[in-house]
């Protein structure tokens, strides 16, 4: 379900922002008609508890507010009331605390850190070219979770250091072309809806390498377009199509764009 909050929020976001009496300065109506809704969205994935998902979709809503002209001020608020709320939900939750754990603590390969090991490890030991498609032995039951968490480690394993770049480059093709369309919208909501989903693509995708790559904790989040999973694909499958439907409506020319009004604001 979450997934599908994802891209109805960021819909959500993108219609309220692009509203023609939308102003930051009603700082009553800003609170009621969209920050209230978000909170509430984020807190109720907050709960699952899905901490990843909510981080990820925070920084997506945050870079909207800052492409539709949010006052720096209230970003520092946000990002200071975001940070408290999953210190809360890390204290208050053991399964936070044992994905904390598991990031600190790696070490122990039979404890909570053995996921994150297998990973390095299926990643190492595909050097620059990869074993072989198909012939990764950490996918073998050693490494769990290998079909969507995980996946990025296996083309690390398989297809080697190559692999991992050609699948970073394509996902970065696909956001590039994003933003580019997002620049180019005809109106507010069409720059607000296309910069939205691009970020949710770079954001999720960002996740779930530095989680295999051990830079952040575990956070459950998969690999967009690679992982496997029914809901994630449909959804990023869909926010595509409407990507390429903004691209049918784009400014004739660069002066049209309305990312110079909202940045200016």
């Amino acid at each position: 379900p979450s997934e599908f909050a994802k891209l109805a929020l960021i819909i959500f976001v993108a219609t309220r922002l692009s509203c023609p009496d939308f102003d930051w300065k009603n700082i009553r109506k800003v609170s009621l008609t969209v920050v209230l809704p978000v909170v509430l969205v984020l807190g109720m994935i907050l709960i699952q508890p899905n901490i990843g998902m909510a981080v990820g979709l925070s920084l997506v809503i945050l870079t909207m507010f800052v492409v539709a002209g949010m006052p720096k001020k209230y970003l520092v608020i946000m990002l200071v009331g975001l940070t408290v709320a999953i210190m809360f939900v890390v204290v208050i939750s053991p399964y936070a605390r044992a994905r904390i754990l598991a990031f600190l603590f790696h070490e122990d390969p039979t404890g909570h850190g053995y996921q994150t090991r297998q990973s390095l490890i299926a990643l190492g030991s595909g050097g620059f070219f990869g074993e072989g498609l198909g012939k990764s032995f950490q996918k073998l039951l050693f490494l769990p979770e290998v079909h969507t968490d995980f996946v990025f480690a296996i083309i690390g394993d398989e297809l080697g250091f190559l692999g991992c770049a050609i699948t970073i480059f394509l996902i970065g093709t696909i956001v590039y072309h994003g933003i580019k369309i997002a620049v180019r919208a005809k109106d507010m909501f069409g720059m607000l809806l296309a910069f939205g989903i691009s970020a949710e693509i770079f954001y999720f995708s960002a996740i779930n390498i530095a989680v295999v790559t051990k830079l952040i904790p575990t956070t459950g989040i998969p690999l967009p377009f690679v992982s496997y999973g029914g809901s994630q694909l449909l959804v990023h499958m869909f926010s595509v199509g409407i990507l390429l439907n903004i691209s049918r409506y784009l400014a004739v020319s660069l002066n049209e764009k309305p990312i110079k009004i909202a940045l200016e604001t």
